[in-house]
C-alpha cells in the first residue's frame, strides 16, 4: 500500500485560489436570488443554498445592490408585500418617476406562473382609466421581474379617512362614485380585482381617487391563475362568501368587497369583527353565513335607500347583489339628489384599524369549518 504525499506547493495555490474566490464573493455586489449571499458571476449555484445561478439574474441583483434595475434608478422602498417590492423609481430614459414593483424569486420559478404573470399584465395593461393606477409595462431580465406602474402620491383610504378625521355624508358618495367608475372600466374588460379594501385605494393630493394593486386581479373567464392551487387569496375582513368558499369569483364579488368598504365609510365599524371567540376565521365564518346588523343601527341618521343598497351589496348569495357596479353607481347618485345639503354635510365615524394578516393553519381552520357549516354539518372535533 502506497501513501500520496500531497504536493505542498500544488496545495499552496489551490488554498490561495480558494481563498481569492471567497474574498471575492465577499466583495461581489451580486447577490443570490434566494437567499442573499454573495456570488461571482461565474458560479453556477450559490454555496450558501444551493440554489441554480444565472448570470442574467446576477447581474440584475447587482445592479439593483447598486440602485439600478435596468434602466430604472431606484429611489425609496415604498412597501413589501406576499408578492413583491415596491420602489419609488426613476425612468432614467425618460426621466419618469414611476412605481416598480419587483416580484419576489419564489413565484417566478416556475416558467407556467412567469407567463401567467405576462398575461395578467397584459390585462391589466389594457385598463386605462383615471380611477385605476396605470401601469406602464413589464421589465423583464434574466430571473427578474418587475411591475412598471404609474406613480401616485398620496394616502391610501384608511390613512385619508384618519388624517381627515370624519367624512360627510357627501365625500362618502364622492368617494364610492370615483371607486364604482374605477371598477365598471375593470368589469368591462372581464377584469375581477378580488383584494379591494381600504389600503388599496389611494387619494391623491388633488383629490384623485386610483384603485391600485391589481397583484390578485384576473379576467374573469381565464382557466389559469396564480393561485389556482386552490390557495384562498384576498383580505378576509372584505372577502365575499364565494372567495371563502373556494368558488368562482365574478365582478359580483368585488362589489360584495365595495360594499363592506361603504359600510365602513357609514358607520365607522365593519360588518364583522373579530372580537369574540375565534378570531379571524369567525370573521369568515360572517361572511359565509351570519347577516350584518343593518347599518342605521350604529349610525341613525343614514339615510333608509342607502342602507338597503349596502345590504344588498353584502347579500351572501352574488345573484342577489346588483349585477354591475354601474347600477350601483346610478342606485348611490338617485340617492344622493333625494338628500338636502344639510343631509349630505353630516360627518361620519373613523375607519377602524386594519386586522392582523391569517396565518395559513387558520386559513384552513376557517375554511374547514365554513365549508362544514355550508353542508349542515358540526366540526364537534374544533369545540375542543
Amino acid at each position: 500500500m502506497s501513501i500520496r504525499i500531497p504536493d505542498r506547493k500544488l496545495a499552496r495555490k489551490r488554498s490561495a485560489r480558494l481563498h481569492e474566490a471567497s474574498l471575492g464573493r465577499i466583495l461581489s455586489p451580486m447577490r443570490c436570488p434566494e437567499c442573499g449571499l454573495p456570488v461571482l458571476e461565474t458560479d453556477t449555484r450559490c454555496e450558501g443554498c444551493g440554489a441554480a445561478l444565472n448570470s442574467a439574474s446576477a447581474r440584475a441583483q447587482a445592479k439593483a445592490e447598486q440602485g439600478m434595475l435596468g434602466p430604472y434608478r431606484l429611489l425609496e422602498k415604498i412597501g413589501e408585500g406576499g408578492m413583491g417590492v415596491v420602489w419609488r423609481a426613476e425612468d432614467t430614459r425618460l426621466g419618469r418617476e414611476v412605481a416598480l414593483k419587483v416580484l419576489h424569486p419564489q413565484w417566478l420559478r416556475d416558467p407556467a406562473l412567469r407567463e401567467r404573470f405576462r398575461r395578467e399584465a397584459q390585462v391589466h395593461a389594457k385598463i386605462q382609466h383615471p380611477n385605476i393606477v396605470t401601469l406602464y409595462t413589464l421589465y423583464e431580465e434574466g430571473e427578474t421581474m418587475a411591475l412598471v406602474m404609474e406613480m401616485v402620491h398620496g394616502k391610501n383610504l384608511r390613512e385619508y379617512v384618519r388624517e381627515r378625521g370624519k367624512l360627510t355624508l357627501g365625500e362618502v358618495f364622492a368617494l364610492a362614485d370615483a371607486i364604482l367608475k374605477g371598477l365598471e372600466a375593470a368589469h368591462q374588460l372581464g377584469v375581477v380585482h378580488r383584494d379591494l379594501k381600504p389600503a388599496n385605494v389611494l387619494i391623491t393630493a388633488r383629490g384623485e381617487v386610483k384603485i391600485m394593486d391589481f397583484g390578485l386581479a384576473k379576467p374573469e373567464q381565464a382557466d389559469t391563475e396564480l393561485t389556482q392551487s386552490g390557495a384562498i387569496v384576498g383580505s378576509y375582513r372584505y372577502m365575499a362568501p364565494e372567495q371563502i368558499l373556494g368558488e368562482a369569483v365574478t365582478p359580483r364579488t368585488d362589489l360584495y368587497a365595495f360594499g363592506v368598504m361603504l359600510y365602513e365609510l357609514c358607520t365607522g365599524r365593519l360588518p364583522f369583527d373579530a372580537s369574540g371567540r375565534g378570531g379571524e376565521f369567525r370573521i369568515m365564518e360572517h361572511h359565509v353565513r351570519t347577516p350584518p346588523t343593518p347599518p342605521r343601527t350604529y349610525n341613525p341618521d343614514l339615510p333608509p335607500a342607502l342602507e338597503a343598497l349596502i345590504l344588498k351589496l353584502l347579500a351572501k348569495s352574488p345573484e342577489e347583489r346588483p349585477a354591475s357596479a354601474e347600477e350601483v353607481r346610478r342606485e348611490l347618485i338617485r340617492i344622493r339628489h333625494m338628500l338636502t345639503q344639510r343631509e349630505l354635510g353630516k360627518a361620519r365615524a373613523h375607519l377602524p384599524p386594519p386586522g392582523k394578516k391569517l396565518s395559513n393553519w387558520e386559513i384552513l381552520k376557517g375554511l374547514w369549518r365554513a365549508f362544514l357549516r355550508k353542508l349542515g354539518l358540526r366540526n364537534d372535533a374544533s369545540r375542543h
